[in-house]
């Protein structure tokens, strides 16, 4: 676990965006990156978790609405991880860690 809090060497905190670090950290370390969130992974417009996700996939959901809101941060930088050399990423609930689901992303 890392924490998104941090200072500016003056005193001040600052709030840093967490799925930003943990990008970071899982390229740096070409290591496995799991997104936790409240949904068990990415949902299609019915609500149905999408297994493998591609970004191409991606970006047909954005235009289709099916992702919005803080989703588009947090896939732009799991996808930006995957492209950096993260070794894996997926997305799902902390309820679902350790077993099999979730949405994984795929390169291009």
């Amino acid at each position: 676990m890392l924490c998104a809090i941090n200072h500016d060497g003056a005193g001040r905190l600052l709030n840093t965006n967490a799925d930003t670090v943990a990008a970071s950290v899982a390229t740096a370390l070409q290591a496995s990156l799991t997104y936790c969130f409240e949904k068990d992974g990415v949902l299609d417009a019915a609500g149905n978790v999408i297994p493998e996700l591609t970004p191409k996939d991606y970006a047909a959901l954005k235009v289709d609405g099916a992702v919005s809101g803080g989703m588009v941060p947090k896939l732009d930088n799991a996808f930006a991880a995957l492209a950096a050399g993260a070794a894996q990423v997926i997305i799902t609930s902390a309820a679902a860690l350790g077993k099999s689901g979730g949405t994984t992303l795929k390169p291009a």
